[in-house]
């Protein structure tokens, strides 16, 4: 009888197929990551159109009017948006004629909230006229215009130490509560960060006086007392003035140190907000690149005028839907869109979707040398979906 050995793997073959392994795994878990952020920024855009469609559903339906119990303009003022305000964001103004009528039972100072039936009350201030009860069950309901899955309607509550949305100046209203009471619903993109809805107002000029005081402000302000302009960066103090923001809770309350150490925070944010950085940044993403204006008979002809006196012609959109991205910060600092184009790594201009700085040679070039025009708003990591018009 003879002795058969079985050859084993040599030390040498096992660490070379562990090495082999390892260098697959690599490879593949980046893959995999990247594959899953796509399909989650897939799945935002996919519900921000919705948004937008069914925005443009209920204009058709209302004589051109956009979706909102309260005004642009009273989605501005310091009442809700300031320091102490109520805390109502843009998103949710909307949400309150798009998810159903069900979902409004009516205004405060004609209706008296039912607890049975958890309602709760929400508005831009104290005062009942300035308040409507809510149903938050009933999200979604019956003729709603707008309809989501459950998982990305998540009410950003405070956990009585962590600022998820501005604290309201009221104790009745309910636009943010502390986690297990029940308050205004918020509709949350793939990567379970609270949208954003900015909402052109109708009635600023149509297009930017540049003759005027700060025609940068005519397009973005932070309140809407002073004078009308497209956007008003109060309609999401919510957020913007929130420490912990989102699923992942980031800070959007820290100044991200322009000029010095990057830290990660948000460049449109209330820790940001010296020297207007939050308002241009806000311009720069939110005009239209296609319809630039500035006066044409003040510059050298080929450096051209500043970069900060280059101003939108007219808006990306009436609505312009603002998700935080893949980062969790809307325009985060580290942003490499924003590191790339800022020339100063404290905001945009909106004259960076022409050149790069003032210098006469910094007009953007394409491939093939000729100027070209970049839109910034796509070169961040940021998502945005215009609509309403």
């Amino acid at each position: 009888m003879s002795n058969r050995h079985t050859r084993g793997f040599s030390l040498i073959e096992l660490l070379a197929v562990i090495t082999i392994i390892v260098l697959l795994v690599g490879i593949l878990i980046p893959v995999l990551g990247g594959v899953r952020v796509s399909a989650r920024v897939a799945v935002s855009e996919s519900m921000m159109r919705d948004i937008a469609t069914a925005t443009q559903s209920f204009k058709t339906d209302n004589d051109g009017r956009m979706p909102g119990l309260f005004t642009v303009e009273e989605m501005g003022r310091d009442s809700n948006g300031g320091t102490g305000g109520a805390g109502l964001s843009a998103m949710e103004n909307i949400m309150l004629e798009l998810a159903g009528e069900q979902f409004v039972q009516g205004r405060a100072d004609e209706v008296t909230p039912d607890s049975s039936f958890d309602d709760i009350l929400v508005g831009i201030s104290g005062r009942p006229e300035e308040q409507y009860v809510v149903r938050p069950g009933l999200f979604g309901a019956g003729d709603a215009y707008f309809t989501v899955d459950r998982k990305y309607v998540e009410p950003q509550a405070s956990d009585g130490t962590s600022q998820v949305a501005q604290f309201s100046a009221s104790s009745t209203l309910s636009n943010t509560a502390l986690e297990g009471e029940f308050q205004m619903p918020d509709i949350v993109d793939a990567f379970g960060n609270p949208l954003l809805a900015w909402v052109r107002d109708p009635t600023a000029r149509a297009t930017v006086r540049l003759s005027g005081d700060e025609p940068m402000r005519q397009v973005t302000a932070e309140g809407s007392e002073a004078a009308p302009a497209w956007f008003y960066w109060n309609s999401n103090a919510a957020f913007l003035r929130a420490n912990a923001v989102g699923k992942r809770a980031f800070d959007h309350t820290v100044s991200f140190g322009g000029g010095g150490p990057i830290v990660a925070s948000s460049v449109v944010g209330s820790g940001n907000m010296t020297g207007e950085a939050h308002l241009d940044t806000l311009a720069a993403i939110l005009g239209n690149p296609g319809f630039p204006e500035f006066d044409r008979g003040s510059w050298d002809k080929v450096a051209g005028p500043p970069l900060d006196q280059i101003f939108p012609g007219a808006a990306r959109g009436e609505l312009v839907l603002h998700s935080t991205g893949p980062d969790g910060y809307f325009v985060g600092s580290k942003d490499d869109g924003f590191l790339r184009f800022s020339p100063d790594s404290q905001r945009l201009y909106f004259g960076n979707s022409f050149k790069a700085n003032d210098a006469s040679s910094s007009r953007h070039q394409g491939d093939n040398g000729s100027n070209t025009t970049i839109d910034l708003a796509g070169e961040l990591d940021d998502l945005f979906v215009s609509g309403g018009n």
